[in-house]
């Protein structure tokens, strides 16, 4: 009955009139929609403010009228739906930004200028007062209109008090510069505006995501229209409706709105009638895993990354999970040994529920593959339709009905980022059966019993002038399956001697592992010589031990970093070995650190006269 209901919904509207006329169908507008830290709003107190942020908005000339496009940069707070849903019922444009973008390096300057920003709105924790300086001298340069700080309370227990007393000091002290704005005054003095409301169009951009490291680049634009959105939100709560995720009464938060996978989640819910919960700092703060049993929260994310802090924390031995119904894993490979210790980790307090993982990528909303339980696979599509796996070796697309094969995974979804902005073209789709498929160059094998599993990145290898490759995706993915590595990452050093940039492996071994150098040779051996899952022409120059990898604001490795901030550790050189032209052995040599003068090159590069290009390394 309710699916008739929500068919009859006209998705061709504003996302938030659309979302209104969803939560009709479902619960009560009295009950409690969002949680953030100590303050609760049920469904109609949201709507409320709804309101009158877009009376600010309006009263500030943020509207579809004057081609306002606004930059949003917040904290995992409510706030930040607020001033969406304000936005759009302005008919502003948004675009998602994220907190690295403010870093030092960050993108935001870029980012403003190429997505013709007009009015920026960013959660001032993220704005210490040298940068805030920066941003009023750049206003005028960079074209913005308004910039307006937003504030919020801290407080719950996913929070320190060190936090709660920079947050209010920092407050303070960007008040006192002059022509300073904060949200919280502009809704005060904007209370009696009347709203200018913004119309549909097809042509509308419901919100510009930007990409987390996949198919087409680090933040990247990704562009969905509002009608995207609506369908996306018909289909993604059906799914979220699904026997996997019907145990959820309370969803937390991980991740802020930059994430387009998270956001949708944000919309789903709270159509559903399921409280959202906030936490300011989402699943990166080391105290999220507070807030699940104080909130009594049905579903929480987790990585691999925050699990290992968790396990390093004595207070969290009595913590009570046993409400907890599912645990969803995202990010990185998980290896099954570390699989097995995060399983102990919750079983340990109390936890009976379920585990799934997904794999997924931005530009596509809805599809995704999701996995229940162990097993060393990427799990099954929602929709399997909607994949295509191009063979390598003949050219040609097949389904996944179509056999076991190994290629390069190509998605679709009931909503599909545009490929052009503002005119200009971003990327070529893939037009398979007349539909609009991404190649997301992860390299898939298809089992036997119809499974998937990661193979490696297509895209992430070196190619010289000859055309030699080196497979640093396929590298990356076999030896973190072993048992003896927690995770791994293969990054670009510069050779000086040759002029060339060679592969260096960062491996972060098992934490119960007493001699990580000697079981990172044996994980080498066994990949390479014993098992043969990687051809002997891939063999990194050296490795380095560290103790974890960098992560960027969605939980992926980041290889960016590692290269640029030069990461370091106990480095060594790997040394093949070869009888009859065959490889037999690995030796490794310890060497004083990991520098621009590593102390072997590439088997075959020893006298190569040209310089090497890093081709699509990282995409």
């Amino acid at each position: 009955m309710k699916e008739n209901e929500i068919n009859n919904i006209n998705e061709q509207q504003k996302i938030w009139s659309y979302l209104k006329d969803y939560r009709t169908i479902y619960g009560n507008d009295k009950d409690i929609a969002y949680i953030d830290c100590t303050r609760e709003y049920t469904f109609e107190e949201a709507y409320n403010e709804w309101d009158r942020y877009a009376r600010a908005f309006s009263g500030l000339g943020i509207t579809q009228n004057n081609k306002s496009r606004a930059a949003l940069c917040t904290a995992i707070v409510v706030e930040s739906m607020f001033c969406y849903f304000g936005l759009n019922m302005t008919g502003a444009e948004v675009s998602m930004f994220s907190y690295p973008d403010f870093l030092p390096g960050g993108n935001w300057k870029t980012m403003i200028e190429k997505e013709k920003i007009t009015d920026l709105i960013i959660s001032d924790i993220m704005v210490t007062p040298s940068l805030w300086k920066e941003i009023q001298r750049e206003k005028k340069n960079l074209g913005l209109k308004n910039v307006i700080l937003l504030h919020t309370k801290m407080g719950g227990p996913a929070t320190g008090p060190a936090e709660l007393v920079y947050n209010e000091f920092n407050y303070h002290a960007l008040r006192r510069f002059p022509g300073t704005y904060f949200m919280n005054d502009l809704l005060e003095k904007y209370r009696n505006t009347p709203i200018c409301y913004g119309s549909y169009s097809d042509d509308n951009i419901g919100a510009i995501a930007h990409t987390s490291g996949t198919a087409n680049g680090t933040r990247k634009p990704i562009i969905f229209s509002e009608f995207d959105f609506n369908h996306c939100l018909a289909t993604g709560s059906k799914m979220v409706t699904s026997e996997i995720m019907n145990v959820q009464k309370r969803f937390l938060a991980t991740l802020d709105l930059s994430s387009v996978q998270s956001f949708t989640s944000y919309l789903s819910y709270f159509a559903l009638g399921v409280t959202t919960i906030f936490t300011f700092f989402g699943f990166m703060h080391p105290k999220y895993i507070n807030a699940v049993a104080y909130y009594k929260v049905g579903n929480c994310f987790a990585s691999s990354f925050i699990i290992d802090k968790w396990l390093e924390r004595k207070e969290l031995e009595n913590l009570d999970l046993s409400g907890l119904d599912q645990v969803t894993f995202g990010g990185s490979y998980v290896s099954e040994s570390s699989w097995e210790r995060y399983k102990k980790f919750f079983a340990d307090r109390g936890f009976k529920g379920m585990f799934t993982r997904g794999y997924g990528m931005s530009e596509v909303m809805v599809n995704a593959f999701v996995k229940v339980g162990d097993g060393d696979t990427m799990g099954q599509p929602v929709d399997a339709n909607l994949i295509r796996i191009k063979d390598e070796d003949d050219g040609k697309f097949y389904r996944l009905d179509e056999g076991p094969r190994i290629g390069i995974l190509h998605m679709s979804g009931s909503s599909v980022c545009r490929n052009t902005f503002d005119g200009e073209k971003l990327f070529d789709y893939v037009v398979i059966d007349g539909i609009n498929f991404i190649c997301t160059n992860d390299m898939i094998k298809i089992e036997d019993d119809g499974s998937l599993v990661f193979v490696g990145r297509a895209d992430k290898y070196f190619v010289n002038n000859e055309g030699r490759r080196f497979d640093s995706g396929f590298v990356e993915a076999q030896i973190s399956r072993h048992p003896l590595i927690n995770e791994c990452a293969v990054a670009p050093i510069l050779e000086k001697r040759i002029h060339d940039t060679v592969p260096v492996l960062y491996v972060v071994p098992e934490k119960t592992s007493k001699d990580p150098a000697e079981d990172t040779r044996q994980a080498l051996v066994d990949v390479y010589i014993k098992e043969k899952k990687l051809s002997a022409d891939n063999i990194p120059v050296q490795f380095v031990l560290v103790d974890e990898l960098p992560l960027n604001q969605n939980g992926k490795i980041d290889v960016y970093r590692i290269t640029r901030e030069r990461l370091q550790g106990d480095t060594y050189d790997i040394k093949p070995l070869r009888e009859n032209g065959d490889l037999s052995d690995i030796k490794i040599e310890h060497v004083d650190k990991l520098s621009t003068m590593v102390a072997s090159v590439p088997e075959g590069m020893e006298n190569s006269g040209s310089a090497f290009n890093i081709f699509e390394l990282f995409n």
